[in-house]
């Protein structure tokens, strides 16, 4: 499995999953063009990146060039989403503002563009259909539209009603995500004061159910492939398997997070979900047993990510740069010379062996042969040396200590006169 991760320096990374390698690595470094959005090419050999400046990039996976595909467009803050629909990419800027490029056109903007909303937090894709698109925002609420039909949004999702004190309910939305299998109808919405609410076109404006799985903002979702399950991350790192059929009910949860979970997805085809966050960790979660089966660090803060599908795609290193003085002929002989000498200097184990024999032999005729003479010599002195310290010792015990020395006794006093 592979996935391709932004983070918020710039940089977009492919992490091959089995073994937490980085395969490779594109852009460069810039705070202040760092993409915000990513979509992948469906035969997976390049993305698009809309960059915080406004532009888009395109990588190519296999030759390793990024440039630049669209300029910024006058007004352009921000990208809310970015997606692609046949050979046309389809992004959605901060301010509701619905544009679409043509690849094959030299990226010629496609029609013109139309206000999805007053402003956008985000823009999703319906994972069925990809003429639906799913739009909202700070006080925006959802808004479904048919790119094909852009006069009118197709669903426009009514305010709930006012709480106990008859106060507005807020609306600011953070993720979307498509229910599968549900014709592009059924939309789950995540807000920033933690409210989930579950959208159903076909029914009311209104949302079916409105609950809190957590306590802290909603930051992103991601619904499994039947449909019946979501996993909900929220900015403080926790993430909850709930039961849609039950109402948003929390199943359980998934251990590991520190830092906000910022982007979630699940693999195309099998029951594993990827999520990336503030503390620069991929993790792979079994969505069936709530397991964390991989995590890899990637030294910066991970703002998204793509899931692959499991389509190989050959990686091209472009090889090392080599000037033309260095690439002569002489390199390897002078390196075999040293060899060489480094290997006569060191010898062989015979000939260490033979030296250190000699050397034994040298030290052996130089030391002086030990005769009666010195050992005479040498036992006086250490007989004198025993007589001096039993002196000392004799002298230590006739010395009394505090505790042995007795107090002279008083004289009695006479009474006599």
């Amino acid at each position: 499995m592979r996935v391709v991760v932004v983070d918020e320096t710039g940089l977009v990374k492919m992490v091959q999953v089995e073994t937490g390698a980085t395969l490779n690595t594109w852009r460069q470094q810039s705070r202040q063009a760092a993409p915000q959005r990513i979509v992948v090419s469906d035969d997976e050999t390049q993305a698009w990146c809309g960059i915080a400046n406004g532009t888009v990039e395109s990588v190519n996976f296999t030759t390793g060039v990024t440039a630049t595909v669209v300029e910024r467009p006058e007004g352009h803050l921000g990208f809310a989403g970015l997606a692609l629909r046949d050979r046309q990419i389809v992004s959605c800027s901060t301010e509701g503002i619905v544009r679409e490029w043509d690849q094959d056109a030299d990226y010629a903007q496609v029609g013109e563009d139309f206000q999805a909303h007053v402003a956008a937090n985000v823009m999703e894709q319906s994972p069925t259909d990809p003429n639906i698109v799913a739009v909202g925002g700070d006080e925006c609420d959802l808004r479904l539209w048919d790119l094909n039909a852009r006069t009118k949004p197709i669903f426009k999702a009514k305010r709930v009603k006012n709480d106990r004190y008859d106060l507005k309910v807020p609306v600011n939305i953070k993720a979307i995500s498509f229910v599968p299998n549900e014709d592009s109808k059924k939309v789950i919405v995540g807000s920033a004061f933690a409210d989930l609410r579950m959208h159903d076109a076909r029914v009311k404006a209104r949302p079916i159910y409105r609950t809190k799985v957590t306590d802290r903002a909603i930051s992103a979702l991601a619904v499994t492939h039947d449909g019946n399950m979501a996993i909900v991350g929220d900015a403080v790192g926790n993430m909850n398997l709930v039961d849609l059929r039950k109402d948003a009910q929390i199943i359980g949860g998934f251990k590991g997070f520190v830092g906000a979970v910022k982007w979630m997805q699940m693999h195309p085809t099998l029951p594993f979900v990827a999520a990336c966050g503030l503390d620069r960790y991929l993790r792979i979660y079994d969505v069936r047993t709530r397991q964390l089966k991989k995590k890899v660090y990637l030294k910066q803060r991970l703002t998204t990510l793509s899931f692959l599908s499991e389509l190989e795609v050959e990686i091209k290193e472009e090889p090392e740069a080599v000037d033309a003085d260095d690439a002569t002929t002489d390199a390897p002989e002078e390196v075999e010379l040293e060899d060489d000498e480094l290997w006569d200097a060191l010898g062989s184990v015979g000939d260490t062996n033979a030296e250190v024999e000699d050397d034994m032999a040298v030290q052996a005729q130089e030391a002086k042969p030990l005769t009666a003479e010195t050992t005479g010599k040498a036992s006086k002195k250490a007989k004198g040396k025993r007589k001096v310290t039993s002196k000392a010792t004799k002298a230590s015990k006739e010395v009394p200590t505090t505790s042995t020395v007795k107090k002279p006794k008083k004289p009695k006093a006479s009474h006599t006169l």
